[in-house]
């Protein structure tokens, strides 16, 4: 499994400089995420899927990140987008079950977890429409991506200084565009 993260060009080489995802609260950037994370909190989220560069995930720049970075870290999952991740509960909405979830530091399962969720995702909609809505990880604060970050897919061709920047500084990083 791995972990995707959605971001904007404007923002990819800050990210890439610091070798961090920051939650909006310590970037100050809360215009993202249409509107669900609208304000300031203490998050980094992260979508699930099984294979780079799999589904089309909608996004103008997505970080694929090895699942095994949530190993170390208390982390939170749900069937739905939600600002408040830790507001742990569990409902039916629609007929479908519905959740958000903690996890504990080195919980060993991980990936069992994130299979879990992402089978359930792709499986809301006819042909795994828009999957990447019917799911959330999230983590605290901020998460070192430095060596997790296994891909980088761009909706449109980035400029070849940043190719290149990447090249240099993350050299076994695939990227498409």
């Amino acid at each position: 499994m791995y972990l995707a993260h959605i971001t904007e060009l404007k923002y990819i080489k800050n990210i890439l400089e610091d070798g961090e995802l920051k939650s909006n609260k310590l970037t100050n950037n809360i215009e993202s995420g249409e509107g669900i994370y609208n304000t300031h909190n203490n998050f980094v989220y992260f979508i699930t899927t099984e294979k780079l560069f799999d589904k089309k995930i909608l996004g103008s720049v997505i970080l694929y990140l090895n699942s095994d970075l949530i190993y170390n870290r208390t982390f939170y999952v749900s069937t739905t987008w939600s600002n408040t991740p830790d507001h742990i509960s569990e409902w039916y909405s629609n007929k479908r079950f519905q959740y958000k979830r903690k996890y504990s530091r080195y919980y060993d399962k991980y990936n069992q977890i994130l299979s879990k969720l992402y089978n359930y995702s792709i499986n809301v909609l006819p042909n795994s429409n828009s999957f990447q809505v019917f799911q959330q990880v999230a983590i605290k604060n901020k998460v070192n991506i430095t060596d997790k970050l296994i891909g980088i897919q761009f909706q449109s061709k980035p400029s070849n200084k940043l190719i290149q920047y990447i090249h240099t500084n993350y050299p076994d990083v695939k990227i498409i565009f």
